[in-house]
């Protein structure tokens, strides 16, 4: 998908091929890199950590364990041995918690219509690019414009 901005994101979902399932994880920018497998330790490439300066070896693969000891969110580190339990390795149980104290406290959920909307809108016009022998095809504004002021999602909810 090219985006406003020019910048291209790609989203790959592929449930006819025959392969061996994998729920891996790739983030892709211009200085580096981050795949988390499933199961397994993710790992991380990076030209350096630009956030502090600090150089790493830009030669080889990383250990993502202390980037997530160092970035971790906190709901995730309050709540992940229990949400682990759980399906795809703990986002089932985010997921619906998120949805739960949204209803219980009166805040708006952790994904709205449009949000909900535009993800869903991916399919199937990926379809008719396909059928178009990959013509491109424009994404409908849902928002009206509003995505380019509305603020960004926050936590509004306190998780107890």
């Amino acid at each position: 998908m090219q985006l406003e901005d020019g910048r291209t994101a790609l989203n790959f979902h592929d449930i006819q091929s025959w392969h061996p399932r994998d729920d891996g994880h790739k983030y892709q920018g211009t200085k580096g890199m981050v795949r988390w497998p499933f199961p397994g330790e993710g790992s991380i490439w990076v030209q350096e950590r630009h956030w502090d300066g600090k150089a790493l070896d830009a030669r080889r693969w990383h250990s993502l364990n202390p980037f997530l000891d160092e970035f971790d969110h906190p709901i995730w580190k309050m709540y992940s041995e229990r949400a682990l339990r759980f399906g795809h390795s703990g986002a089932d149980w985010m997921e619906l918690r998120g949805w739960t104290e949204s209803l219980r406290h009166g805040t708006p959920p952790p994904v709205s219509i449009v949000d909900a909307v535009t993800w869903s809108a991916i399919g199937p016009l990926s379809e008719e690019s396909i059928a178009g022998k990959s013509k491109s095809v424009a994404m409908p504004d849902f928002s009206k414009g509003k995505w380019k002021t509305n603020p960004k999602f926050e936590l509004q909810w306190q998780w107890g």
